[in-house]
Formats: C-alpha cells, sequence, structure tokens
C-alpha cells in the first residue's frame, strides 16, 4: 500500500514539480551536455526528441522513462510476493501480479490526465508492464532459489549424521 501511496502522489504531481532540467543546467552547459551524449532521435507518444540537439529533454526524457521502468519493477515484485503460494503453477501467480499491475499502470495514466503539464501515453503503459515483468521476474526466481536453499537446508542434517557430523577426514 506504501508503494502505491507514492505512486499516486508522483502521478498527481504536476510536471514542473517533477523536472530535472532545473537541476541539469546548474550543473550542466548545453554544450557539455550534448558532447556527451549519442547522436540519436528518440520517437515515442508522438514526441521527436533529439539528443544532441535538446540534452536537457533528452536527460531528462531517458531519466523518467527510466523510472517508469524502475518503480513499476518493484510493483510487479510486491504484487507477486503478496499473492499467495499455492500448489498451482508459478505462472499463474505471475499473471495475476501482472494484471493488477496492469489496473494500477491505466489508473496512473489516467490520473496523470488531470496533473498539470502532464501527459498520458500508451507507450508509457507498455513500459510499466516491462517494468512489471521485470520484477515479476524477479521475485519468482528468488522465491524460486530461497525454496532451493531451504530444502537444501533441510537435508544437511541428515547428511551430517550420516557422515559422521559433518566432518570428513581428507584423502590423501
Amino acid at each position: 500500500m506504501i508503494w502505491l501511496t507514492l505512486l499516486y502522489n508522483w502521478s498527481s504531481q504536476p510536471f514542473q514539480e517533477q523536472t530535472i532540467k532545473p537541476w541539469l543546467r546548474a550543473h550542466w552547459s548545453v554544450e557539455r551536455l550534448s558532447a556527451l551524449l549519442p547522436d540519436v532521435t528518440i520517437r515515442y507518444g508522438g514526441a521527436v526528441i533529439e539528443a544532441r540537439e535538446e540534452p536537457y529533454r533528452f536527460v531528462e526524457f531517458v531519466f523518467r522513462k527510466a523510472a517508469h521502468l524502475f518503480v513499476y519493477a518493484i510493483l510487479g515484485a510486491l504484487a507477486y510476493a503478496a499473492l499467495p503460494v499455492r500448489s498451482e503453477p508459478v505462472w499463474k501467480r505471475g499473471v495475476l501480479a501482472s494484471v493488477l499491475v496492469l489496473i494500477v499502470s491505466l489508473l496512473d495514466e489516467w490520473n496523470q490526465t488531470f496533473s498539470v503539464m502532464r501527459t498520458s501515453t500508451f507507450e508509457d503503459v507498455i513500459l510499466d508492464m516491462t517494468g512489471s515483468a521485470l520484477g515479476v521476474l524477479a521475485a519468482a526466481a528468488s522465491g524460486r532459489f530461497a525454496s532451493r536453499l531451504a530444502l537444501r537446508d533441510k537435508r544437511r542434517p541428515e547428511r551430517r549424521a550420516r557422515d559422521g557430523g559433518g566432518i570428513t577426514p581428507k584423502r590423501r
């Protein structure tokens, strides 16, 4: 719930409260930042962003989209972890977590339509779901790894008893 509250607050903020352009301008000249960036053009949601032509806009764009991936990866992992573990296949739990995150993403984009200077795009939903998929996969993999470790540790006392307390002499 805390993560959802944070997400709602970020989604409700006007663009001017979130922009990193003033910080970039204070620390980087246009020329210096432009020289560091690759000569690429990104087309996203109807916008065209040229890295060297508009370096502040480009860096902010990359930062904001990376934030989408990160925030929704965390949300995907949390949604997966919050669902009860049952004997059903892991993929069903992952799909359910992804559907829940999709609903949040759609509501997030809808909420942004009410915020000043914010845009709502279908591309952001796709980006959010990519982040969610990464989070769900990471949570599923870490859960599987943890259960294998637990199973291995459960078997250790049996081995120790069988092997004479776990101490085996070196053979030469």
